[in-house]
């Protein structure tokens, strides 16, 4: 049974395109003891969720908080993780130091484009951080920016 659920895994990753999309014509699913893949197709619609949550867009967004610090995460949902984190769940630093204001959102086409944005902002020195939300805006969740224009705004280091 471990080695099925293995081979699942497998397809599950095999199945998503480059581009974060679905190919379930190349599906071909283990039938399990009882005759039945309905627990294999089952765990492949739950994968099918994730892969399409993966591709729909995602934010990097700015909090101010207490003490005069900023914090930076990513989101498909900024305004649902702001209120999380203003609970005291979420990350570390808003535990310690509690939100106050959602300051910023900027969208991008994919969890991978935010996740590297983030990265790279998190890097930089927090004047340079906060300027960058202020001069780069992608209007709305509908319109999101390519992680292309993500790092063409970001300044050049200095060598």
């Amino acid at each position: 049974m471990e080695s099925s659920k293995t081979d699942v895994a497998l397809q599950r990753r095999s199945l998503v395109k480059s581009s974060g999309e679905l190919d379930l014509s190349r599906a071909s699913l283990p039938v399990n003891e009882q005759g039945s893949d309905v627990a294999e197709r089952a765990v492949l619609d739950h994968d099918a969720a994730d892969a399409m949550a993966v591709a729909r867009p995602w934010s990097v967004y700015l909090l101010h908080c207490d003490g005069g610090k900023s914090y930076t995460g990513i989101s498909p949902s900024p305004q649902a993780r702001f209120e999380v984190h203003q609970t005291g769940k979420g990350a570390a630093f808003t535990r310690a130091n509690r939100p106050r204001v959602l300051a910023a959102v900027v969208w991008f086409e994919s969890r991978s484009a935010a996740a590297s944005m983030e990265a790279r902002l998190k890097a930089l020195a927090r004047p340079a951080k906060l300027e960058w939300f202020r001069e780069f805006a992608a209007m709305s969740a509908a319109t999101p920016a390519t992680l292309e224009d993500g790092l063409a705004s970001l300044p050049r280091r200095r060598r």
